[in-house]
């Protein structure tokens, strides 16, 4: 049967063989990638996407409890990680024009 090439997302090693699971490992790393439902399970722990929420005083939400929130994705700021640099977006456009 045929097979994808796939590269792993944390140190590029190729990935490899069979898991117990029906997915695949990273011969360099050892990371486990599976599939389920079809869809390849490459995000790792350390790239799960974390956002800081910022909600209304009078919200029940208290920092360190789980909350259920409803987001609008348009309004998504998204930074650089290693610089702190606004990514994207008009005002990333005005920000880098601007220097």
């Amino acid at each position: 049967m045929w097979m994808p090439r796939f590269a792993c997302p944390e140190c590029a090693g190729d990935v490899i063989g069979a898991a117990d699971d029906g997915g695949v490992v990273c011969m360099p790393c050892g990371r486990l990638f599976s599939i389920r439902g079809g869809v390849w399970r490459f995000l790792t722990d350390e790239r799960h996407a974390l956002f800081t929420a910022v909600v209304a005083g009078e919200s029940q939400a208290r920092t360190g409890a789980t909350a259920r929130l409803a987001v609008d994705s348009r309004r998504f700021h998204y930074f650089d990680p290693a610089t702190g640099d606004l990514v994207g977006g008009a005002r990333a456009d005005a920000s880098a024009a601007a220097r």
